[in-house]
């Protein structure tokens, strides 16, 4: 059972130094805003002279994996590479790719187009896995166009009910494949105020569809599958550090993964021991099995 034991010091090199790789959430774990955490680039720097493999698992969907990269950089992370970097953008493109296009698979529905809610980053990512967008490509209704064979709901703060109108066209075909790239309610902007996150979107355009999307992100174990094809990772000497209780820890829990809650983004302590002194087997699920303020506190679990 997980404990939400704190990790400082001792506790820390006890937990550290069997670990073998670390999955990192992005905002509130290693960045807030435009602003890195404090230390956060000396973890990353220190796990790899360390030789522990890092990955980054971030839910969202705004950006394509070569602007999070870019981000990093403009952050002071150095030599952060593309192939650490597991998006909900990226596996909800790789996760397409495979339903759409996979061959001599009984359940894809066919080659055809994806309508997307969402931005060009999660558009550029679904046209790197080789897919055609509904919109792009062609006269509308062309006799040779490909039907629509997938939607995708993303983050989209350009959200509008006649795109809620054509996705739930689409969505009468049963053929067609409702996808979400995450569960996220809402995101914490740096002011300290909410916005509406990809969650609430799937939520419309399930209750107007009637039905229920697939969710690729966190707390879903896709994005892990994808680590462990590439990668060959081990979960049980496996590390997920992530600020949200409800998605980052949830995930390591269905992962199979030791879990590390820091307190520099969403969730709280407090949450987390009430879920700990909740009789319900689902709230538990949500117990961290560790704590720290800030991930820069792991640093002392490095120090020789």
């Amino acid at each position: 059972m997980a404990a939400c034991r704190r990790l400082s010091g001792a506790s820390a090199r006890e937990v550290l130094g069997p670990a073998r790789g670390l999955l990192f959430d992005c905002d509130g774990v290693l960045w807030t805003g435009e602003r890195a955490v404090p230390g956060a680039p000396e973890l990353l720097e220190r796990l790899s002279r360390s030789g522990k493999a890092t990955f980054f698992v971030s839910n969202n969907s705004r950006r394509s994996v070569s602007e999070l990269q870019q981000r990093f950089s403009r952050l002071g992370f150095r030599g952060v590479r593309a192939e650490q970097v597991f998006s909900s953008a990226l596996c909800s493109a790789l996760y397409l790719r495979q339903r759409l296009l996979g061959a001599g698979d009984d359940a894809c529905p066919g080659p055809g187009r994806v309508f997307v809610l969402g931005g060009e980053g999660l558009r550029g990512e679904l046209r790197e896995a080789g897919l055609r967008l509904a919109g792009e490509g062609g006269p509308a209704g062309g006799k040779d166009e490909p039907p629509v064979r997938a939607v995708l709901v993303g983050y989209d703060d350009q959200f509008t009910f006649a795109k809620l109108s054509e996705a739930c066209g689409y969505l009468r075909d049963p053929q067609c494949l409702l996808v979400a790239t995450d569960p996220d309610p809402w995101h914490l902007l740096s002011d300290g105020q909410c916005t509406p996150g990809t969650g609430s979107l799937m939520a419309a355009v399930e209750t107007a569809s009637g039905r229920k999307a697939v969710v690729v992100g966190k707390p879903n174990t896709y994005m892990f599958d994808c680590i462990v094809e590439r990668f060959g990772v081990d979960p049980s000497s496996t590390l997920m550090v992530g600020d949200r209780l409800e998605t980052d820890i949830l995930f390591g829990k269905n992962c199979g993964l030791a879990t590390v809650l820091t307190l520099t983004g969403v969730s709280r302590l407090e949450e987390a021991q009430a879920y700990m002194a909740s009789e319900s087997p689902a709230a538990k699920d949500l117990v961290p099995n560790y704590y720290v303020d800030s991930i820069a506190d792991l640093i002392a679990g490095l120090d020789e």
